[in-house]
C-alpha cells in the first residue's frame, strides 16, 4: 500500500477515536462526594398573567439522609460534551420551564457549581454539556426534598 493511504487511514482513525473520547458520557457523580456538603436551589421560571416570574426554592440545610439520596440519584445520570463545550463560558441558551442549582462545598468553599436546565443544557464549572432526561433529574430531585 502507498504510505499517503496508509498514513491518511491512521491520521483518521486517531481522530475517530479523539471524536468518541471527547463526546463519551460523563458521569455525573464524579462532581459531589460523601464528604461534601450541598446547596440546592430550585427554580420554577414562567410568565403569570404576562409578567415573566421566578418561583425559588433553597436547601441549604441538607440533611445526610438527602445528601445520601441526591448522591444515589446523581449516579444514575450522566453528561456529555459538546461542540460548544471547550469554547463556552457556562452561559445557558434554553432553559425550560425549571433549573436546578447544585453548589457543592468542600468545608466553606464552593469547588464545583452544578446547573441543569429542563431543556437538558447543564453547565458545570462554567462550561456548557447536555444531559438527557434532564427534566426527570429536576423532578425527582425536588421530590427528594419534599419527602
Amino acid at each position: 500500500m502507498n504510505k499517503k493511504i496508509v498514513c491518511g487511514i491512521a491520521i483518521g482513525m486517531v481522530l475517530l477515536l479523539c471524536c468518541i473520547l471527547y463526546f463519551r458520557p460523563l458521569s455525573l457523580s464524579t462532581n459531589i462526594t460523601e464528604n461534601n456538603s450541598l446547596i440546592v436551589q430550585i427554580n420554577d421560571l414562567g410568565v403569570r398573567n404576562g409578567e415573566p416570574y421566578i418561583d425559588s426554592k433553597g436547601y441549604d440545610h441538607i440533611t445526610e439522609e438527602q445528601k445520601r439520596k441526591v448522591i444515589e440519584l446523581i449516579q444514575e445520570y450522566s453528561y456529555k460534551r459538546t461542540l460548544q463545550t471547550s469554547f463556552s463560558d457556562g452561559t445557558i441558551e434554553k432553559i425550560g420551564n425549571r433549573a436546578v442549582l447544585i453548589y457543592v462545598y468542600d468545608n466553606e468553599t464552593e469547588i464545583k457549581s452544578i446547573y441543569v436546565s429542563d431543556s437538558g443544557q447543564v453547565s458545570i464549572d462554567n462550561k456548557l454539556y447536555e444531559m438527557k432526561n434532564a427534566e426527570q433529574f429536576n423532578e425527582r430531585l425536588e421530590a427528594i426534598f419534599e419527602e
